[in-house]
């Protein structure tokens, strides 16, 4: 099963944006992620039970690891404006369905002056 691994992002209130996270076990070798599903969820803190918004992400190359949680403009817009630092995590389950949170940090929601 992957490891746990560290991804903090900065972007700003509004913009459209590719969160990209490269899967990796504990010995640090690519896991290929073909076929794997999963759940991105951001919250306040790490300890919030519940998240502010939660994505599907999709297997962007599933060979080399990588799966994508894309941000739309409106994710950070709407209902109510998303500014500050908030915990982000990514969750992923095999073909077999076993899950594991493969993925976590920091993600720093700056304000836009024209938003």
């Amino acid at each position: 099963m992957p490891a746990k691994n560290q991804q903090d992002f900065e972007m700003r209130q509004g913009d459209f944006r590719n969160l990209d996270f490269t899967i990796k076990d504990k010995d640090g070798t690519v896991v290929n992620v073909t076929g794997f599903t999963g759940e991105w969820m951001l919250a306040r803190s790490r300890e919030d039970t519940s998240p502010l918004l939660t994505k599907s992400p999709s297997v962007e190359d599933g060979v080399n690891g990588i799966m994508r949680v894309t941000m739309d403009p409106s994710d950070t817009l709407s209902p109510s404006a998303l500014r500050g630092e908030f915990y982000q995590e990514l969750e992923l389950s095999n073909p077999s369905g076993n899950p594991s949170v493969v993925a976590e940090g920091i993600i720093t929601i700056k304000g836009a002056i024209t938003r």
